[in-house]
């Protein structure tokens, strides 16, 4: 029996076969659909779109085709394998297409290349159609295959090209474009795809299990971890992440499962050669993520937080004392509940027991915590020096709320993330849905919806040299700095948000540019070019307080996206 059937599926969602109902209209895929039907219909001439293996180059191609097949003003012709042994085989096969069957090896070539000309010069002038030549596989065409294409675009009138090409080729076919300028000279849209991103693969997989589902309503056989894992084993190639869906499907159906959880992933991806992404020791943090937010250690995980991190364990560093002291305590409540683990890896100690502590050990216990202090006037720079001081990361009249924010249309839980901490990862997906149990589906989240932002403290590290930010605006609480992000348009220098708590002040959102600069000048230029559209209050940040607590790193960059370390 199919497997899909089981499932209560009316068709195979996750066939590898060019479907054209399972098509699934990303970002990026329907912009290089949308560009190609402009250019064809405006008859430029030789368009080339570019990918490596896997990332639907041939789907595209077969949506192409679907989109003039009703038009009678438009005639397209498909090449599979142009790998072709001589001009003579190259020219008989377009005759062919374009409805000439005489011709053959021994006719002259000049001669099928004349009957070719008049084709396209009666369809093009006579009839007004337009005449595509698509070609897949590209990358197999031969150096005087592509002499040839040069040629027939040559054939014009005043107003348009007289044949429109569409090439899908590899990347290797970058290099024989850069080895024929006249060619290369000749293409009106270059188009390269790329991988999908996490919010883009988690839509195609939803989108072709509620194609293929038999009832309109979906069952979410994929958990969002399992999805996030999907995603990172595969690198966005939809080839890939349909090929991994298939398989999980398959052993779900073996192994008697209901749902497709985050090492199911990983065990169908190693025993199918994919390349292991996902390191052991992040498996195991995850795996306690995932028994944490099952419910297993319910809400006293994080009820004595504030006092173990404010403790003499982190006055003195005398971990050993401390740690030998819970235990004691532990076990005169019951023995048969202590568990300990250590994970030498990021270095967080938890203890299992009737009061659940979690505790994390400072790498350095000289390292620093800096904080804000802002510059109003731009040219008084030259004594402002970056002051890092020794504090402790967590105090006991601290909040575990950040603030709340309501979702807007189109909005995911990894944006809220991403634009909260700086970063997003399964750690800080685990500690957002345990604080906000109301989110029974992270992928369903729907408008008005209030998300909760725990206060997760980040260990940074001091720079090594002078430091300058651009702030555009300060608000009091996380949802005012929310709605001023949105608020920004897309034409400006990208922003975004850097949460922090001082101990006279309460929480504080500055609302930054996301490049900070090396040079008092370079600030300087970029201070003095922003657009009026930004507020009176936006100043030039050179210095950091010694009494602050950051929940996203200020240092937090594109190159430097690793060296946050969450302090869960």
């Amino acid at each position: 029996m199919e497997y899909f059937s089981l499932l209560q599926l009316k068709k195979e969602p996750f066939s590898n076969s060019p479907d054209p109902e399972l098509f699934f209209n990303s970002c990026q895929h329907t912009s290089c659909l949308q560009k190609l039907e402009l250019s064809l219909r405006l008859k430029r001439g030789l368009n080339v779109v570019i990918g490596d293996v896997g990332l639907g180059k041939t789907t595209c191609c077969r949506q192409l085709i679907r989109k003039f097949v009703s038009n009678d003003k438009v005639e397209t012709h498909l090449i599979l394998d142009p790998g072709f042994k001589n001009a003579l085989e190259f020219f008989l096969t377009i005759a062919k297409m374009f409805g000439n069957g005489n011709f053959n090896q021994n006719s002259d070539h000049l001669e099928v290349k004349e009957y070719i000309k008049q084709y396209l010069f009666q369809k093009g002038v006579e009839e007004n159609t337009t005449v595509i030549l698509i070609i897949d596989e590209g990358q197999k065409i031969p150096d005087f295959c592509l002499e040839i294409l040069r040629e027939l675009l040559n054939y014009e009138t005043n107003k348009h090209k007289l044949l429109q090409i569409v090439i899908f080729a590899q990347n290797e076919f970058e290099k024989a474009i850069k080895k024929h300028n006249n060619f290369a000279d000749r293409i009106n849209l270059y188009h390269p795809l790329k991988p999908l991103n996490f919010k883009s693969t988690r839509q195609l997989i939803r989108y072709r299990l509620k194609v293929s589902s038999e009832t309109a309503t979906v069952y979410p056989f994929f958990t969002y971890l399992a999805q996030w894992a999907i995603y990172k084993i595969s690198g966005g190639y939809p080839r890939k992440i349909i090929n991994l869906c298939h398989l999980c499907l398959l052993a779900m159906i073996i192994q008697n499962k209901s749902k497709i959880g985050f090492f199911h992933v990983q065990t169908c991806a190693q025993r199918a050669l994919f390349k292991p992404v996902i390191r052991p020791a992040r498996i195991f943090l995850s795996a306690f993520i995932i028994i944490a937010i099952s419910g297993l250690f319910y809400h006293k995980i994080f009820d004595n937080l504030p006092n173990y991190f404010s403790s003499q364990f982190f006055k003195s560093g005398k971990k050993t004392n401390l740690l030998n002291e819970n235990m004691e305590s532990a076990k005169s409540k019951k023995k048969s509940e202590k568990e300990k683990f250590i994970v030498k890896q990021k270095k967080i100690m938890v203890i299992k027991s009737t009061k659940v502590d979690l505790l994390q050990n400072n790498r350095d216990k000289k390292s620093k915590n800096p904080a804000i202090k802002l510059v109003n006037n731009t040219t008084d720079l030259n004594s402002q020096k970056i002051i890092f001081d020794k504090k402790q990361f967590f105090r006991n009249d601290m909040p575990m709320i950040i603030g709340q924010v309501a979702v807007k249309k189109n909005e995911t839980l990894s944006d809220i993330i991403l634009n909260t901490y700086g970063i997003f990862n399964i750690q800080y997906l685990a500690f957002v849905i345990k604080y906000n149990p109301h989110l029974n589906d992270p992928d369903d989240l729907k408008i008005g919806y209030l998300v909760r932002l725990p206060a997760i403290p980040v260990n940074l590290k001091p720079a090594d040299c002078n430091i300058w930010w651009i702030s555009l605006d300060k608000k009091k609480n996380l949802s005012d700095a929310f709605e001023l992000l949105r608020s920004y348009p897309k034409d400006v220098p990208p922003v975004r948000i850097i949460p922090f708590w001082k101990q006279k002040e309460g929480f504080g959102f500055e609302i930054v540019l996301k490049r900070y600069f090396f040079k008092e000048k370079n600030a300087a230029l970029q201070f003095a070019r922003l657009s009026p559209f930004f507020s009176a209050k936006k100043k030039i940040i050179s210095r950091w307080d010694d009494d602050i607590v950051f929940f996203a790193d200020p240092f937090l960059s594109k190159e430097k996206k690793g060296r946050l370390i969450a302090s869960f």
